[in-house]
């Protein structure tokens, strides 16, 4: 279902190590890292950050699950891309945030303790309430870092998405991300103010969301592929997309209720964006 991402760099340089979280990451090298989120009883809380560094140059894709901590879809989607990753197959850099709000997800629910939606605050401040700073940290401490961003989601309030993606399509890096993803779905959105792939947009990072599935349930559809499936021999689009019709692009969002999955939908007064 889910094509190759990695679109290599044309360069005949060596990769390089890169930095992030205040740690070197060599070539060839797979660490976890911690993303400090927030404090509890017991001190300061943090969440896993995998950065898989592939032994040839390339881009750094961002790939974050679970900004709303009731989409268990994304978080697995991540996990299992960077736990499948191979840094001899890779050229360039997988850094994976499997559980961006890990408050939100462990109480199962859409919206961090004091009922903030966190994909409203990007790119945070460093003063400000708990999703403006956790916000801030995951910006200036993980995305600014990478060429690309993909933020995974499903759909909200008992809605589910069929899979798409999400981006402003009128951006050339941006619309190249998308057909590099793969989805013969594409959703030309600049995304709301605040959301994360607006805000690495806006910064000069290309960024979309993929879309697919309900909260609060995995569906095997979704997960049965991983994101990430290496890059071909030329470094150029990978092979799967080439095979696909072409992305169509369309400003409607395709969606069907929890429900009634055995029908298409007729797209009558679709409902608002949530991310």
């Amino acid at each position: 279902m889910l094509a190759g991402l990695f679109v290599a760099l044309a360069t005949g340089a060596r990769a390089e190590s890169m930095v992030i979280l205040g740690q070197s990451i060599a070539p060839g090298e797979t660490r976890r890292l911690a993303l400090p989120v927030g404090e509890s009883v017991g001190g300061e809380v943090s969440t896993p950050v995998i950065v898989v560094a592939g032994e040839r140059p390339g881009p750094v894709v961002c790939l974050t699950g679970g900004i709303h901590g009731d989409e268990l879809n994304g978080v697995e989607v991540v996990r299992r891309s960077v736990e499948g990753a191979k840094p001899a197959e890779l050229r360039g850099t997988l850094v994976g945030v499997p559980i961006v709000n890990l408050a939100a997800f462990r109480r199962g629910s859409r919206y961090l303790p004091d009922r903030r939606d966190l994909n409203r605050f990007f790119p945070g401040s460093a003063r400000g309430s708990s999703a403006a700073r956790l916000a801030r940290r995951l910006f200036d401490e993980v995305v600014r870092r990478c060429n690309a961003v993909v933020d995974v989601h499903s759909g909200s309030f008992h809605r589910t998405n069929l899979p798409q993606v999400r981006g402003d399509l009128r951006k050339p890096e941006v619309l190249r991300l998308a057909k590099t993803f793969g989805s013969q779905l594409a959703i030309h959105n600049e995304g709301r103010a605040g959301t994360l792939r607006r805000a690495a947009t806006d910064a000069g990072i290309p960024a979309i969301a993929y879309e697919a599935g309900e909260p609060m349930r995995c569906l095997h559809q979704v997960l049965k592929s991983r994101i990430v499936k290496g890059s071909n021999p030329k470094g150029a689009i990978p092979s799967p997309f080439l095979d696909r019709p072409p992305l169509r692009h369309t400003r409607e969002q395709v969606e069907r209720n929890a429900g009634s999955s055995d029908r298409c939908p007729r797209c009558a007064a679709p409902p608002a964006f949530q991310e």
